[in-house]
């Protein structure tokens, strides 16, 4: 083939793998095969570049599981390798480690057919195409004119264009500088969602090469700011929440590799308040599964840590967790103050209880326990990691509104075991479970989480068997979150989660004192025995 290198007959075909960083934590089943197949122009919203080079094959279509990808003549790439079965074995394992595939998932691709594996291998072997941007948002400059039938107006004065929402050329990005230097130079208003949506394919499908340069060229800076830009819009349009979304898809991608720890680390302390409060304000995104993109962000930062700084991490994200400190003007005086209860964690407790009450059909299973299972503080890490199946459902019925509470409020549950699990010692952990409590958690998972169904929600009682469980290692009582059952033995009732009248037995409304009549004695003044006799006068 014109424009390809061919190896030379008996050279010893090597393939060097460059230095990696393994994949920590798992990525869904639904992405991970992403990262086998090249990014093809012929999926791509983007339109490719107006010049029309001439195309070739590089190989035949029919031998091709996922079709051909067409590359620019003279472009210099391996052409396919004939290999043994050893051979392709070899090949797919430097395939598996340069697209950062994780442990778990290996055994169950190495049980791939020889075929299958040899596509993938050459499919490797394509280069990623170049896309380019066109500029859509380009505003014209306008001319200021007067009137020209008075004598007194000024002359046509022309205002220069401002760069920043003109662009003047195509957008080229092909490369993780090129897309840096398309974050660093544009603005909030002038970003592309299309380009944001590229970004987030790239590093999900991309040799974890690629997304290695792109955190060396601190690419996830601008991908901070303009998180926080978003945050602080007070009147968001649809585009506004579409880009919200796919900045978040790049940060939780990065957040699940070992080589974004240390990038993650630097804009949590400015980036996390800011996505918390978002997420428990009044203008919060509307979707549960945008939301849950904050919490699988936050659990991902502290279950990538080191167990050295697992602690400090937990300890952070509680303080993010709080609510607000109310100013001294607004605090009630200091013998009021004194007798009320801290709750510092109402917001979290109440954004959850919401979760409930719009989708409040789910939990109506009251009859369901809870599981007590065996666990330490240390499998909680090595269960979040090695859970594939949790995001399956028993009937297949998922990405619905029901599908998508269960998992928001199984995330929440997720950071709170990361959180207890991170603590070293027992006394604290039962502080800050003591605090939970009075925050509202356990009449929440009690009441209303637990009586969710355990076949349609495993995610969410997988989660709650963890808690319960690491609540009962460390002798915290655990009987109303596991059953339901008060101390007096009377079962929890479900009922609207935002009700909070209290009601009167049904014994006490039917009784007869309700409805009887009081007795009134009235006493006529005078004496009791005075007696009244008629009067024989008819005239009177």
């Amino acid at each position: 083939m014109q424009g390809m290198a061919s190896p030379a007959p008996g050279s010893p075909k090597h393939r060097t793998s460059p230095p990696l960083v393994s994949n920590v934590l798992p990525m869904p089943p639904s992405n991970f095969i992403h990262r086998f197949v090249p990014m093809s122009p012929k999926l791509s919203p983007m339109r490719m570049s107006p010049r029309k080079p001439t195309w070739q094959k590089l190989y035949n279509d029919d031998d091709d599981v996922f079709g051909g990808v067409p590359v620019e003549e003279g472009t210099v790439v391996r052409s396919p390798t004939f290999l043994d079965s050893a051979g392709i074995d070899n090949e797919f394992e430097l395939l598996l480690d340069s697209r950062g595939i994780s442990e778990h998932m290996r055994p169950h691709l190495r049980e791939l057919d020889l075929n299958v594996k040899a596509c993938l291998i050459n499919n490797d072997m394509c280069p990623s195409p170049t896309v380019i941007i066109s500029p859509t948002n380009v505003r014209e400059s306008k001319v200021c004119t007067r009137s020209s039938t008075h004598p007194w107006s000024p002359k046509r004065i022309r205002r220069s264009a401002t760069t920043e929402y003109s662009p003047t050329k195509n957008i080229v990005l092909s490369s993780p500088d090129s897309f840096v230097e398309y974050l660093f130079d544009i603005s909030l208003p002038g970003i592309s969602v299309i380009a944001a949506r590229e970004l987030k394919r790239a590093l999900r499908c991309e040799r974890l090469q690629w997304m290695e340069r792109f955190l060396n060229l601190n690419g996830i800076d601008p991908i901070s700011r303009l998180l926080i830009g978003l945050t602080k819009l007070e009147w968001r349009e649809d585009k506004d929440d579409r880009l919200f979304l796919e900045l978040m898809h790049c940060l939780r991608t990065i957040s699940e590799f070992e080589m974004g720890r240390d990038h993650i680390t630097t804009i949590a302390p400015l980036l996390f308040p800011k996505l918390i409060d978002f997420m428990f304000s009044d203008s919060q995104p509307t979707y549960f599964a945008d939301r849950g993109l904050i919490v699988s962000v936050i659990v991902n930062y502290i279950a990538i840590a080191r167990p050295e700084d697992r602690y400090h991490r937990c300890k952070a994200i509680l303080s993010y967790l709080e609510d607000p400190t109310q100013p001294v003007e607004k605090l009630a005086p200091t013998f009021i103050e004194v007798s009320h209860r801290r709750r510092p964690y109402r917001n979290w407790c109440l954004e959850c209880s919401h979760v409930v009450r719009d989708v409040f059909w789910i939990f109506v299973h009251t009859s369901y326990h809870i599981k007590l299972i065996a666990i330490n503080p240390e499998d909680v890490f090595a269960r979040q990691g090695s859970s594939v199946d949790k995001r399956r459902s028993a009937s297949g019925h998922i990405s619905d509104v029901e599908w998508d509470a269960i998992e928001y409020l199984a995330s929440h549950i997720e950071l709170l075991n990361l959180i207890v699990a991170s603590v070293p010692t027992q006394s604290e952990r039962n502080g800050i479970r003591k605090q939970m409590k009075d925050s509202g958690f356990d009449s929440l998972i009690g009441k209303y989480l637990r009586a969710s169904s355990g076949n349609q929600s495993k995610s969410l009682h997988n989660n709650l068997e963890t808690l319960i469980a690491l609540a009962f290692t460390d002798g915290w009582n655990t009987e109303y979150m596991r059953t339901g059952m008060r101390g007096d033995g009377e079962l929890a009732q479900v009922d609207n989660a935002s009700r909070d009248v209290p009601t009167l037995p049904m014994k006490t409304l039917l009784s007869q004192d309700l409805f009887s009549l009081p007795e009134v004695d009235i006493f006529l003044s005078g004496p009791e025995s005075r007696t009244f006799e008629p009067v024989s006068d008819p005239w009177i």
